[in-house]
């Protein structure tokens, strides 16, 4: 079951570009790569974590996609704090 669904790459290109932080950078470009085909399974060992730290991460991004997704770019605090939050 892919738990990105209801979000399309480009929407998580465009928070990629507006995030800031390593974290937040981190999980999109992991959520990127899943959208993309890659499995939760290659993206852990890529990062050297578990996968289900990885399913976790693609779960956040979906939790906060209001926060980071469809916020204008000059909004980059809500990521941000929303990721902070969830740590």
């Amino acid at each position: 079951m892919d738990h990105l669904d209801e979000l399309s790459v480009e929407e998580l290109q465009r928070a990629l570009n507006e995030v800031e932080g390593n974290k937040p950078t981190q999980r999109l470009t992991a959520a990127i790569a899943d959208k993309n085909g890659v499995t939760q399974t290659e993206l852990a060992e890529w990062y050297g974590m578990q996968r289900r730290t990885i399913y976790s991460w693609l779960f956040r991004t979906i939790i906060g996609q209001e926060d980071h997704v469809s916020s204008p770019k000059n909004n980059r605090s809500s990521w941000t704090n929303a990721s902070a939050a969830t740590h």
